[in-house]
């Protein structure tokens, strides 16, 4: 994954984890609305320039479903920050 956009992602979940492992005093005064907005952003930005399906699936697999994986972990994250974090329900399908 070298993809700017795939970068930008995978920063904004380590520093999501990151947060979320920080000691107690830390952990209280994070903004965890923003920390959801920049991982969705991100997010957007990754579905928007990083294709998955068709000719990146037939061409290189192993980037489809590195892709894939950035995707899962995403999802898993966001989850965790809208329905912990923040007490939002998230959605399961669009």
């Amino acid at each position: 994954l070298n993809h700017p956009a795939e970068l930008r992602l995978i920063a904004e979940l380590v520093q999501a984890v990151d947060n979320l492992e920080n000691s107690d005093e830390v952990v209280s005064s994070l903004k965890w609305e923003k920390a959801a907005l920049n991982l969705s952003q991100a997010f957007e930005n990754f579905w928007s320039k990083c294709r998955i399906w068709g000719e990146v699936k037939i061409t290189s697999p192993e980037l489809a479903q590195a892709r894939l994986g950035l995707l899962m972990a995403t999802q898993s994250v966001l989850r965790f920050l809208l329905e912990e974090k923040i007490g939002i329900s998230a959605l399961t399908e669009l």
